[in-house]
């Protein structure tokens, strides 16, 4: 209707980068992600990935790699049915089912059905399914939601792997501390508009804000 969830938004993503994409709830970050995955059309603009429109070109959907804040799969399949189900869907290699279970520590659950999956559980087999196919662009919202500190350290290797690969990534959060050290520029969301983007010693910088250090003896 009325409503504009996104406006005036511009900014560009470069090649074996990670870029943070942080703001409260309803800032408009899924709907960025959603534009770049092709399944929303801008009202004004362009939306390019990979030289590409992703609304309209099936290829470029094909080199994207997605994680939804929230993951649904279908109860009844085990975590490699799972997997293999979204292979066939991005024609990607069985054989990286089995190394990606691996990857984020489900290989002994690869055969349990995904009803007795927590929630932890489930959103590492969303990443395993992000990951089919070794995408050259990476959308993950909210990414880290329900792993485990040793999960999420592991987690971030992953990404540090893809990077160094040449694959860019954004991701979503609302956790800005936990992104310090991994993100090479971030931008900052709110109300559907662009706040800031920049790396993080910039926006420092920019902001002014007093740092306070406490040492305890």
């Amino acid at each position: 209707g009325a409503f504009t969830a996104v406006r005036d938004v511009s900014f560009s993503l470069a090649e074996g980068e990670i870029v943070a994409l942080v703001g409260h709830n309803g800032a408009g970050k899924t709907t960025l992600i959603k534009l770049m995955l092709g399944l929303l059309r801008p009202t004004a603009g362009t939306v390019r990935v990979l030289g590409g429109d992703p609304a309209a070109d099936p290829a470029v959907r094909a080199h994207l790699g997605y994680l939804p804040e929230s993951v649904s799969f279908n109860p009844a399949l085990t975590g490699r049915e799972t997997l293999a189900f979204y292979a066939a869907l991005k024609r990607a290699p069985h054989r990286q089912i089995i190394e990606l279970l691996e990857r984020v520590g489900l290989a002994q659950a690869a055969d349990r059905r995904v009803r007795t999956y927590s929630k932890g559980m489930r959103q590492r087999l969303g990443l395993a399914q992000a990951l089919l196919g070794a995408p050259q662009v990476l959308l993950l919202d909210e990414p880290t939601t329900g792993l485990d500190p040793a999960l999420r350290r592991d987690f971030y290797g992953f990404l540090d792997e893809l990077r160094a690969g040449g694959a860019t990534i954004l991701l979503s959060s609302h956790a800005l501390s936990e992104l310090e050290g991994r993100a090479d520029h971030i931008v900052i969301m709110g109300q559907g508009v662009k706040i800031a983007d920049g790396s993080l010693d910039a926006l420092r910088s920019i902001a002014r804000l007093p740092t306070r250090i406490r040492v305890r003896l």
